[in-house]
């Protein structure tokens, strides 16, 4: 791609003298300054960008783009916002790809994975080459790419789609974070629908307020959804949660078709009809039409996740109720409910729950479904949302005959620290503080009985713990096999 490119939305590029530079590369961190190369500054959270203008005239970049400079030079180009330029470049550096592919976004705090996996098995069943970009890895049938962000970066990002199209994918869904929607990194994304799961406390170390949090899920309705050039984009939204219907109100006169789902006067209702630890019974009603199936799955969030795979569907123009039946399969979404058969007599599950809201959901279910006791083991992030410490302390001690608190990623903090937040949260002692995560699995095992419920929390899919700056391996679901072995 040549800089001209841009100028349509850049006029300043018009004028300015390297307006026929040839982009053979570009970056936005300092470790990667070289020659023939566009750097980007951004400000960030932890750096800025702006501070390495200078160094990366030194060291012969091509271009440095900026919002603002202290120096004036040849090389430099100013915009109004460095992100969303970083984000557009990255879009035409690797040829539009996004348009080649139906693009499908989901967001909210709880749900987004397994709502991507159930959109993705329904759609394969149907011959529909669909690719995933999410929280566990990228991945396009049998080829797979790790990741460390739930929403790569936009360079990450546009560079996959353009992989996806060269193995013949036909469309994309991809988990949208908050952060992500705050940094414009799925700007620039022609979209065909857009999913609202839910919205509950989660990242109020990053985002000011709830209102905060619940205007960046939003924007990808309001600014990119809007946007995009899709003929009949569609809006999938819960109508059942309260920032859902907030959601609502804010899209409802954008000229975006907008389909909901819920337990009562949605368009797509469902009810659960009966449900154990095997799975549940549900009926499905959309324009009137009924199907009623046993899904693989557990709970009424399920439920709900289900629905929105569903109106996936609509994007494709057929009928959501198809994808009950496609549902019926069993399939594995990692760390998501995972029940660990190695386990046999007592039922074992390995959950990524790492909110008060999600936590409640599972353990609701599980309360519910239980015959004999139901025993919790889980943490709390280091450096992340304080506030909702012991907030799942609480919804555990609500649902749990017996807790063990321990490490989850502690980062940079002191395991027992944050346990110790955790802790004010509790009104009872029926619990125990083992700080190790392996010792913690073991010991609950150990003490559960058979037709006992195991719930262990917080990590699911991740085979790693954060400590001190250094990735370790863990993994819930081997250590629970290697106890049993």
């Amino acid at each position: 791609m040549f800089l001209s490119d841009l100028e349509n939305i850049y006029p300043q590029i018009k004028t300015h003298p390297y307006r026929q530079l040839a982009v053979n590369n570009f970056h936005r961190s300092n470790k990667e300054l070289e020659q023939n190369t566009v750097f980007v500054a951004i400000r960030g959270t932890t750096w800025d960008g702006h501070t390495a203008i200078q160094e990366a005239l030194n060291k012969g970049c091509s271009l440095v783009v900026c919002e603002h400079a202290n120096i004036e030079h040849k090389k430099i180009l100013i915009v109004k916002d460095t992100r969303l330029f970083y984000t557009q470049m990255a879009a035409l550096f690797y040829q539009n790809s996004q348009q080649k592919l139906k693009m499908l976004a989901v967001t909210g705090t709880n749900g987004k994975t397994t709502v991507t996996y159930m959109t993705e098995h329904i759609w394969q069943q149907l011959n529909k080459n669909i690719a995933v970009i999410g929280t566990v890895d990228h991945h396009l049938g049998s080829y797979v790419w790790p990741t460390s962000l739930t929403s790569p970066d936009a360079k990450e990002l546009h560079h996959r789609l353009q992989e996806f199209v060269e193995k013949q994918a036909s469309a994309c869904i991809i988990e949208t974070s908050s952060h992500a929607l705050a940094q414009d990194r799925v700007a620039a994304i022609d979209w065909s629908a857009a999913i609202f799961t839910n919205l509950s406390q989660d990242h109020l170390d990053y985002h000011n307020s709830m209102q905060e949090y619940f205007l960046a899920k939003a924007k990808l309705f309001t600014k990119y959804l809007l946007a995009s050039n899709v003929k009949n984009k569609i809006a999938i939204i819960n109508q059942d949660c309260e920032w859902g219907k907030k959601l609502i109100v804010s899209i409802n006169n954008l000229g975006i078709k907008l389909k909901t789902y819920g337990k009562e006067e949605a368009d797509l209702t469902f009810k659960i009809i009966k449900q154990s630890p095997s799975g549940m019974h549900i009926s499905f009603v959309y324009q009137q039409a009924e199907k009623t199936v046993a899904l693989p799955f557990f709970g009424e969030h399920n439920a709900y996740n289900a629905a929105a795979a569903m109106l996936s569907l609509l994007v494709e123009e057929l009928n959501p109720l198809q994808g009950a039946e496609l549902l019926t399969d069993s399939f594995r979404i990692p760390g998501r409910l995972e029940r660990i058969v190695a386990a046999k007599d007592v039922f074992v599950f390995v959950d990524y729950a790492h909110s008060p809201d999600a936590l409640e959901q599972v353990l609701s279910f599980l309360q519910q479904v239980k015959t004999r006791r139901l025993l919790t083991v889980f943490g709390c992030g280091g450096d992340r949302d304080k506030a909702k410490r012991p907030l799942m302390a609480r919804v555990a001690e609500i649902y749990s005959d017996y807790m063990v608190l321990t490490a989850d990623n502690p980062r940079s903090e002191e395991p027992l620290a944050i346990i110790d937040d955790m802790k004010r949260g509790l009104s009872s002692t029926a619990y125990e503080v083992i700080a190790d995560r392996k010792e913690a699995i073991c010991k609950t095992l150990q003490q559960a009985k058979s037709g006992d419920i195991v719930l262990i929390a917080g990590k699911g899919h991740e085979n790693y713990q954060e400590i001190k700056g250094k990735r370790v391996f863990f993994s819930d679901q081997a250590a629970v096999e290697e106890f049993y072995k």
